[in-house]
């Protein structure tokens, strides 16, 4: 629901522009990389939920899997979090992993 209510109000872009550009004093160029950031790290988000469910399904089937290494299936839910978004992080920006 709340991603709903998210792109009903991006959807009136001209009021949150003016908003910020108005009121707050920043820049277009400002503007969009405040938008570009908050993309990335949406995307991050989404990505390390969907793959830390993925190692929680695969965990219970395969004995091999990544979430079951290192104790990893262990540690709390933040601190898995911490890793799978490490990890994301590092595929969405580096070229490889030095193979």
């Amino acid at each position: 629901m709340r991603l709903v209510k998210l792109f009903k109000i991006l959807k009136n872009k001209e009021n949150l522009s003016a908003h910020f550009t108005m009121k707050m004093k920043i820049s277009q160029g400002t503007e969009r990389l405040i938008g570009a950031a908050a993309a990335f790290l949406f995307f991050i988000h989404i990505f390390t939920c969907l793959f830390m469910l993925l190692g929680t399904f695969t965990s219970e089937k395969e004995r091999d899997c990544w979430i079951n290494s290192k104790g990893i299936k262990d540690m709390g839910v933040w601190e898995r979090y911490t890793y799978t978004a490490y990890f994301i992080v590092t595929t969405m920006t580096t070229v490889g992993y030095g193979d």
